[in-house]
């Protein structure tokens, strides 16, 4: 080989590299190829290789048992470096290996191989327009390669090229999703050790002026008691909000989750602990036409959660209460909550109407995350979450989301 062959078997191995194809157990699909190419033929020997750098990779061969051998003595490094023809391909072909000067001293020639016929056709990148590898034929007698032989094999080739080319499309899709799922997971690890981080100063500044307050235990002077109420209540809001944040990490690792069948019931006892939090002397109940559902129950959950949270925490009374229903409406699925307390004020409803219909919702955090999460979620459901007001007094939250084909 001279440094041309070597510089461009360098490139050949850096395309090749983005097919994720060398080094790979065999394949139905190649295997097929390499016979189908030998019958067309009438050629006893049909090889498909692949550049890797210092080494000609073989995926699939049919009539000769070979894995890998050294470019230095291979046909198939003229081949790649052969222009396009007419078709797109442009095959090289010897009749007599052993009369060329170039390929007479191989050992694929004079060894037990004892090859004296050649036919390669280069197999080269879409877009780059980059040599990859060869399909080849091979005779133990010299020969000629007939016109409808050569044009069929060129057309495998160019079919060939094509299925490479959706491999190495399914290739990359692949290594960008695990590239952003290993990154949301570094994300989610730093999240939860910051949010970790946060709230205990915030716990310790609540138990501090509980102490605080316990201690002196009757009337600051002047306007101490409103200033302790409102740093207590800074820090509590400071910890709902964190808290928020960390579900707002867990909802969005949870919207990567595939459609499962569950039993609602199950589904509304799990929700149980998470609302005890806001719950204090609420009334809470849960009416489901539908026995079971098909959704993916993390995000259902999530929504679940977040929705209630927001009637109960937003409720003017501690006794109040809080209906949840969930059925069908035509083929979507239907979640509401109705609430007895002041009512939605306009702007809110406005706020979730136009996060509804955004790409990103942006967050308000005068409203909390809550709203931001639940318009997500059910964005990535292909659903639509409303706000209305009931009247004087009481809020209703609907979710609905289309129902997923069983497949």
């Amino acid at each position: 080989m001279n440094d041309l062959d070597t510089h461009r078997l360098g490139a050949t191995a850096r395309a090749v590299a983005t097919y994720g194809i060398v080094d790979t157990p065999a394949e139905t699909y190649y295997d097929s190829l390499v016979r189908m190419a030998a019958t067309v033929s009438g050629w006893p020997i049909a090889l498909l290789s692949f550049f890797d750098g210092n080494r000609q990779w073989y995926k699939a061969a049919h009539g000769l048992e070979i894995a890998e051998a050294d470019p230095q003595y291979s046909f198939c490094v003229h081949t790649i470096g052969a222009n396009r023809g007419s078709t797109g391909v442009a095959p090289l072909i010897v009749s007599d290996l052993s009369a060329d000067e170039r390929f007479g001293e191989s050992p694929y020639v004079t060894g037990p191989a004892h090859l004296r016929a050649y036919a390669g056709f280069p197999i080269r990148s879409h877009g780059e327009d980059l040599p990859l590898g060869t399909l080849a034929l091979c005779h133990t007698e010299p020969t000629g390669l007939s016109p409808a032989a050569r044009e069929a094999v060129e057309q495998m080739v160019l079919q060939l090229e094509q299925q490479l080319q959706q491999r190495r499309e399914v290739l990359r899709l692949k290594t960008s999703h695990q590239l952003a799922a290993n990154a949301n997971r570094r994300l989610q690890t730093l999240s939860y050790a910051l949010a970790h981080d946060l709230r205990a100063p915030l716990r310790r500044q609540l138990g501090l002026t509980d102490l605080l307050a316990e201690e002196i235990d009757q009337a600051l002077p002047g306007e101490g008691d409103h200033i302790l109420a409102l740093i207590r209540g800074e820090a509590v809001k400071g910890d709902q909000l964190i808290r928020e944040l960390l579900t707002y990490i867990h909802s969005t690792a949870a919207s990567f989750q595939a459609p499962e069948t569950f039993d609602t019931k199950d589904l509304w006892a799990s929700l149980q602990p998470a609302v005890t939090v806001e719950r204090r002397d609420a009334e809470l109940s849960f009416v489901a036409d539908l026995q079971v559902m098909r959704a993916p129950k993390t995000v259902v959950r999530h929504i679940l959660i977040n929705v209630v949270n927001n009637a109960l925490r937003h409720h003017d009374r501690p006794d109040g209460r809080v209906g949840v229903t969930l059925d069908m409406d035509g083929d979507d699925y239907r979640l509401t909550v109705a609430d007895d307390g002041p009512g939605v004020r306009e702007d809110t409803v406005e706020l979730v109407d136009r996060m509804s219909t955004e790409q990103q919702p942006s967050i308000d955090l005068n409203t909390g995350i809550g709203l931001k999460i639940v318009s997500q979620l059910v964005q990535d459901l292909g659903g639509r979450f409303r706000l209305e007001r009931r009247g004087e007094r009481g809020t209703l939250a609907v979710v609905t989301w289309p129902r997923p084909e069983v497949v």
